[in-house]
């Protein structure tokens, strides 16, 4: 049995799980898209998907190394000038920004990129609620 948490607000929910992996909606030029939420990477990436829907306001790239627990690797890349990215109505901003052309890995293709603890530099207080199932950023 559980309790509704003190900010609970149904149909307020932004956070989900894709087997065992935090899922966060939010807004990126007023359409909300899915992301990998990953606190334990240090940088933000966009996948392939997001090149897909926005190809007009990226830059060119050229190849990048990539990291993980599987090891490292270069893949193509391109650069977003400015990511503003707005989650439960505080908006959160990044300057060139990653923008893999390849899938990094099996569970990157339906989803717009992996956020990173660096998005969240700049936030006096992040929250996340997995009883209300929604982050929050202030």
């Amino acid at each position: 049995m559980g309790f509704a948490s003190a900010g609970y607000v149904k149909g307020r929910e932004n956070l989900a799980f894709d087997g065992s992996t935090p899922l966060l909606l939010a807004a990126f030029a007023h359409t909300l898209l899915a992301f990998h939420l990953d606190t334990g990477a240090t940088h933000t990436d966009l996948w392939p998907a997001f090149a897909r829907r926005y190809p007009a306001m990226l830059s060119r790239g050229g190849k990048s190394r990539i990291a993980g627990v599987g090891g490292s690797r270069e893949v193509s890349a391109a650069k977003l000038g400015t990511f503003d990215l707005l989650i439960d109505g505080h908006q959160l901003q990044l300057h060139d920004v990653r923008v893999l052309l390849k899938p990094p890995g099996s569970g990157s293709r339906p989803y717009y990129g992996n956020l990173g603890i660096d998005l969240f530099e700049h936030a006096q207080r992040v929250t996340i609620d997995f009883t209300a199932m929604r982050m929050t950023v202030e």
